[in-house]
């Protein structure tokens, strides 16, 4: 294997916020997301339904690092956990940690395999949805 391109910065970031997000869930997104995906399930007039986290919080290549990557990104797939239910009118936070690096020789070269772990709670505090998701960096 090649030498690592994890550096000194890259792991000064581990473990440590990354970024935040705030959502309010509202009546009027509840209402278009589940026209739009046709379930209309009366509880999604009250409740956040979980397919609606992964299509919005979905990270991808939207993910800004605070360090310098190799150029090219892939989607290296990501598992969602739930907790809580997130009902209309919660306002939900979503923080973002880099979790862990690995690294790997592939046919696409020396790859970066960013591990983050996205962790949703509500006003109250409780947790509702823990998010684990991957980028392959090239």
């Amino acid at each position: 294997m090649s030498e690592s391109i994890v550096t000194e910065e890259m792991k000064s970031w581990l473990n440590k916020e990354l970024n935040r997000v705030e959502f309010d869930v509202e009546k009027v997104l509840l209402r278009r997301y589940t026209e739009a995906v046709e379930d209309f399930d009366p509880r999604w007039k009250e409740v956040m339904p979980p397919s609606m986290f992964t299509a919005i919080f979905t990270e991808g290549g939207l993910v800004q690092y605070p360090f310098e990557t190799p150029p090219k990104l892939l989607d290296g797939g990501g598992e969602w956990e739930f907790f809580a239910e997130a009902r209309l009118g919660d306002t939900l936070t979503g923080v973002r940690k880099i979790v862990e690096y690995k690294e790997k020789e592939g046919k696409l070269g020396h790859m970066l395999f960013v591990v983050r772990l996205t962790e949703w709670t509500n006003q109250n505090g409780e947790l509702v949805a823990r998010n684990h998701s991957t980028s392959i960096l090239y």
